[in-house]
């Protein structure tokens, strides 16, 4: 757990106590890390990173959901695996695959910083955390993350962003199946031997990184429990008191020594797995510095509204240079607007017309097609990947093309060393893909997986004889007249185009990487109009049956109960008691996007933003409370 340094209260300003939590480095936004790019500090409390780091690796395993995925060679990834294998058995974590939220109570005495005080660690899905620590004598301190900002909150300060680096952290930290031992971080893990933790006889496994630090990590060989986590500076950290919440084994009791002196003991009293609020993890107060952006300024002619002005005021708030949105009810567009700026530097208007790169939401144009195949029996959906794919690994063996769809393969999030920022071959996917061992056996969970989407790529070639953007183009984008949507690609021509943003040093913006890579995982270009033919054919049979779109939208099965918040290419979820099947993109190159669809309500928001990072699901969802009324706002 967190052991402050002594000497950082030299260092801050006269409160008693500094920040409680901070976070460690390393994101993913569309499979790949962001830049580091941090937010405006001033005035904050961050702890030294090697104390951060302790902390958030702690509050993962409390949750454990703990997944492997790591590169190396022979018996000893055999020989670790089982021991890994025994844990996830042991503590049957594979039950936390079925919740959306979960909510950990307890408290923690730190005996180095001579406090202590309540504990509470809300998380939802797909990435949100709250941690929250009431310091007796202080008040509470708040560390947040809504999907999309990170935010830190102590008693008599001001609000304050957390950097790039610091979000990075929380996103891996929010999820319910963080990467602790990613490819990118770990060097080599191996099993040592057996070793005696307070009178246990355990398996210790030694993993290095790829900086060169070590931790030990030791499991009981008669329960398969993690017993201790160990380090070099003499720091240990001992995992005792199991109990079942939720079906899940959790520890209770977690206490940090360094040598023979206890310097913190964290107990959990209560782990619950009932609806978070949404609002407890935002921070509405955010506000970007005077200057920072134009205000915004809407494009599109006509009378402005009230729904006009949220979102002028929301994309002030947020940093959002330019945005669109359309409306669909009942196939119909009933309103479409375009605010900011296209491109800063031209100072380009955002219209209704402006072409945006869309990311990940292109997985459901590849599902689709997958779909429409099995329609024809050209395929089908339990196929193991082998039929399809050649060199497979024997590890592939049980993967099948719904695992893929369904992110339930075991396979990694993405392959990102020498990949980035070119077009990659299938051929070339696939072998590098082969060398990762699985996250889990297939079926056993749920990890969303860019690598599986590209293999669906190559598996449409296959099957149909046309390539994946051969296929795009064929079944979706003709014939419906989607002129302006292609796939990303160095040589691609459509316009007029929006220049993606983020967030860059000092509070400022600058312009995204450029990164044609696109793939059967995303990316691809395109318009509000297009989407909206996209979305209305998809109230009818022109694309898919209803019958294989309603197979889309029901939660995805697992080896052990169903993963109740994705489907087949498309996330699931619900808004006041309104059922919602949606899929967004992030981007590199400085772009997100949403599609939301309210099947019963026969209403669709359409939304594009050139900023990498925005909450898209904070604004979609402020979008629809205008369209929703008051009595379809009522759950029954």
């Amino acid at each position: 757990m967190v052991t402050v340094d002594p000497r950082l209260h030299r260092t801050v300003t006269a409160q008693p106590y500094p920040l409680l939590f901070a976070t460690i480095s390393g994101a993913h936004l569309y499979g790949f890390p962001s830049p580091d790019s941090d937010f405006d500090l001033r005035g904050a409390h961050v702890l030294p990173l090697d104390l951060v780091k302790r902390f958030l690796r702690i509050i993962a395993l409390i949750s454990f959901a703990l997944v492997i995925t790591w590169e190396v060679e022979g018996a000893e990834v055999r020989n670790a695996d089982d021991v890994f294998c025994q844990f996830t058995n042991a503590t049957r974590s594979a039950a936390l695959a079925s919740y959306w939220t979960m909510i950990m109570e307890g408290r923690v005495v730190s005996m180095v910083q001579n406090f202590e005080g309540g504990l509470r660690v809300s998380k939802s899905r797909p990435a949100k955390v709250l941690i929250e620590t009431a310091v007796e004598g202080y008040g509470m301190v708040r560390i947040g993350f809504d999907g999309t900002n990170g935010w830190q909150l102590e008693p008599n300060q001001t609000l304050q962003r957390l950097s790039a680096n610091a979000i990075a952290g929380l996103r891996e930290e929010a999820d319910f199946l963080p990467v602790n031992y990613s490819r990118e971080r770990v060097k080599k893990i191996r099993l040592r031997g057996r070793s005696m933790i307070e009178q246990a006889a355990c398996y210790r496994l030694e993993v290095t990184r790829e900086d060169g630090s070590e931790v030990l990590d030791d499991f009981s060989i008669a329960t398969g429990l993690l017993v201790a986590r160990s380090k070099p500076n003499r720091v240990l950290e001992l995992f005792a008191d199991y109990r079942e919440f939720g079906g899940v084994l959790f520890p209770t009791r977690i206490e940090t020594r360094r040598g023979s002196e206890t310097e913190q003991m964290v107990t959990i009293t209560n782990v619950a797995f009932h609806a978070v609020p949404e609002e407890k993890f935002y921070a509405r107060e955010f506000t970007l510095r005077p200057g920072f952006l134009a205000p915004a300024v809407r494009n599109t002619p006509g009378k402005a509204d009230h729904l006009d002005a949220v979102v002028q005021r929301t994309m002030d708030d947020l940093g959002i240079p330019g945005l669109a949105f359309a409306v669909v009810r009942g196939g119909t567009v009933i309103k479409a607007a375009g605010y900011g700026l296209a491109d800063l530097e031209r100072k380009t208007p955002v219209s209704t017309e402006t072409v945006f790169e869309i990311g990940s939401m292109a997985k459901v144009f590849t599902a689709t097609i997958v779909m429409q195949l099995a329609q024809e029996r050209k395929l089908k959906l339990d196929d193991s990947i082998g039929k399809w794919l050649t060199n497979c690994p024997p590890a592939w063996r049980k993967i099948t093309v719904r695992h893929l769809l369904t992110h339930t393969s075991g396979l990694r999030q993405s392959i990102v060393p020498g990949t980035l920022f070119r077009e990659v071959a299938d051929e070339e996917i696939i072998a590098r893909a082969a060398k990762m061992p699985l996250q889990f056996q297939p079926g056993e969970n749920w990890s969303y997986s860019n690598i599986g989407y590209q293999l669906l790529g190559a598996i449409i070639q296959r099957s149909s004889g046309r390539t994946w953007p051969e296929e795009w183009r064929a079944r979706i984008f003709l014939p419906l007249d989607m002129a302006n949507t292609q796939r990303m690609s160095a040589s691609v021509k459509v316009g007029p185009r929006a220049t993606g943003y983020m967030f860059a040093d000092g509070g400022t913006i600058s312009p995204g990487l450029y990164d044609p890579s696109g793939t059967a995982a995303g990316n691809a270009l395109s318009t509000l109009g297009d989407l909206a033919r996209w979305d209305s054919a998809l109230g009818g049979d022109l694309i898919l049956s209803q019958k294989m779109l309603e197979e889309m939208w029901r939660p995805c099965g697992l080896n052990r109960g169903k993963a109740n918040w994705y489907g087949t290419g498309w996330f699931l979820d619900e808004y006041k008691g309104h059922r919602i099947v949606y899929h967004g993109g992030d981007t590199v190159s400085g772009f997100t996007s949403l599609l939301m669809r309210f099947p019963e309500n026969k209403l669709t928001i359409i939304l594009f933003c050139n900023r990498l990072g925005v909450d898209k699901q904070r604004v979609g969802r402020l979008i629809a409370d205008e369209f929703l009324t008051p009595t379809e706002n009522t759950r029954p």
